[in-house]
């Protein structure tokens, strides 16, 4: 079973005890299940729903409660919605091709949840969401707290998932810039060395070439304690751009 036909299941057998939430839920169901199918449903006829109910926009007259709104929601999601896999994606959605009914539905969403987004596709009219928080907002009006709590923890985990992918891009780029930067200063050492150069540098410009050449992977702070005289990062940083401009200068 998919996840969106195991969340239709889950909707159903939330308990209604007032018949007026009974009779909104079928309601949404009924306005929203295509014509052909309609006839199919033995419970809209015993809320006394048939074809001459069906409209082109939603009325608000059959709402006798707080709870009916949220109950007649989940009969139009049961009839028009899917809701993809949290674990894959993040898209929910519901369509009709009676695009008065989607305005209708629209309007009603907004006024009582959230906006969602429409479209169309081809002969259909889609409302849709793409965000977690939204359709994890739109399923607790519903009422299906449990799928809200699992797409909740989906997003945590995804989140961590991201942090870390970042964090390990992060650390990939800089230990290319440190190993490129590296690998700029060793050949233009060793182009000073090949051309005779490198004795023309003040004192101390000698042993910081050798050290590079001999640890190419250390990082400026372990090249400046390898040095026989004290020096600090930046002092080693600065020898070793001045030792690469003075190689692109030959």
């Amino acid at each position: 079973m998919s996840y969106s036909s195991q969340l239709k299941k889950n909707l159903k057998e939330i308990s209604m005890k007032k018949k007026c939430c009974r009779r909104a839920f079928f309601y949404g169901e009924l306005l929203f299940t295509p014509e052909k199918k309609r006839q199919e449903n033995a419970d809209l006829t015993k809320y006394g729903y048939d074809d001459t109910t069906k409209s082109d926009c939603i009325l608000y007259g059959d709402f006798k409660c707080s709870s009916c709104k949220s109950s007649f929601l989940r009969g139009v999601f049961c009839a028009a919605g899917t809701v993809s896999d949290p674990e894959k994606s993040f898209h929910l959605e519901i369509k009709t091709k009676d695009k008065q009914l989607a305005d209708s539905l629209y309007e009603f969403i907004s006024e009582n949840c959230l906006e969602m987004k429409r479209t169309t596709r081809g002969e259909s009219f889609c409302l849709y969401l793409k965000k977690g928080y939204d359709i994890e907002d739109l399923m607790h009006y519903m009422g299906s707290s449990r799928e809200a709590f699992e797409l909740a923890n989906e997003k945590i985990k995804r989140n961590i998932s991201n942090q870390a992918n970042r964090r390990s891009n992060f650390e990939v780029v800089n230990i290319k810039k440190t190993v490129d930067a590296a690998q700029e200063s060793v050949d233009a050492i060793n182009k000073l060395i090949k051309k005779g150069k490198l004795t023309e540098l003040p004192r101390g410009f000698e042993e910081t070439a050798k050290l590079r050449v001999d640890n190419p992977f250390a990082s400026l702070e372990e090249l400046a304690e390898m040095h026989t005289d004290r020096i600090s990062k930046s002092g080693v940083n600065h020898r070793l751009k001045k030792m690469t401009m003075m190689a692109d200068e030959l």
